[in-house]
């Protein structure tokens, strides 16, 4: 029970974040940066605590992992604020699952033979069916700039794909995982430090709301290793299946407790998701 428990957590987390972010008001940058800096917060202190070493030339390479996932978390802020909560959840996570999937099988040689090939690419055309079902038919998008941010969306997911993939080209099964957590962790911080400067011309944020963003940001770094230690106690397949009840609350809490889909009908959307965790389920069992 312990075990599914620390499986849990972490999706949990990721589902609800979303939502806490929602009352925070500042943009989309200011909840990067402050994201960023509490799950390096967590990093630290794990770092120190367990005193983990890492050559300088992995350390490069989580370093970047984490650049990439700043760029692919910019995107679903942006996203949250623009296209909502409901909608941006279901079509990231489903792009991550179908992106890391192919990489994985077919850069990596995961699926080594045509009978994991036919498998994954099955599960990637139930996960397309699972995004197309629970679209919300009664509220299509007039607007012509959410094209914009659905396009921001989809390239910015791009990073997703490298914060995933490039850890795999120096670990093995067998690899303390929490080595990851602080170079990519300042990879985060970096890249989104750069990004405020770009981009970032909104106006300072008071204490309290720093904090508050800060403490969303902790969260994120708790449940990252959580995360990790689910991975140990319940194996990869099974620790990446129980985070993925992220997608199921962050899209229910959009839609009931936000109200961003009225016009939802109740079977597509539950039917939609899933069809999604099926697929993702097809995928990696």
């Amino acid at each position: 029970m312990q075990n599914i428990l620390i499986g849990l957590f972490p999706g949990i987390i990721w589902g609800i974040a979303p939502l806490l972010l929602h009352f925070i008001p500042v943009n989309s940058l200011k909840q990067l940066s402050g994201t960023t800096l509490g799950i390096c917060l967590i990093s630290l202190l794990i770092f120190f605590f367990k005193g983990t070493k890492i050559e300088i030339g992995n350390f490069f390479i989580f370093f970047f992992s984490g650049a990439a996932w700043s760029i692919g978390q910019y995107g679903q802020y942006v996203g949250y604020s623009n296209l909502g909560v409901s909608k941006v959840f279901l079509i990231s996570t489903s792009l991550q699952i179908i992106g890391n999937s192919l990489i994985g099988g077919i850069l990596f040689n995961e699926w080594s033979d045509n009978s994991l090939l036919i498998k994954g690419l099955i599960g990637i055309v139930v996960i397309l069916i699972g995004v197309i079902f629970s679209k919300d038919r009664k509220q299509s998008d007039k607007n012509s700039n959410n094209n914009y941010y659905y396009l921001v969306l989809v390239f910015t997911t791009i990073g997703y794909w490298l914060y995933s993939a490039l850890p795999k080209i120096v670990t093995s099964n067998n690899a303390n995982l929490s080595t990851f957590l602080l170079p990519q962790a300042l990879g985060m911080v970096v890249a989104a430090g750069i990004l405020a400067l770009l981009f970032d011309q909104g106006s300072t944020t008071n204490l309290s709301i720093s904090v508050c963003n800060l403490i969303v940001g902790c969260l994120f770094g708790i449940a990252a290793f959580a995360y990790l230690l689910s991975i140990s106690l319940n194996g990869m397949v099974n620790a990446f299946l129980m985070s993925q009840c992220n997608i199921v609350i962050a899209t229910l809490l959009g839609v009931y407790v936000l109200k961003e889909r009225k016009g939802t009908r109740k079977f597509s959307l539950w039917g939609g998701l899933f069809l999604i965790i099926l697929g993702a389920t097809i995928i990696i069992v």
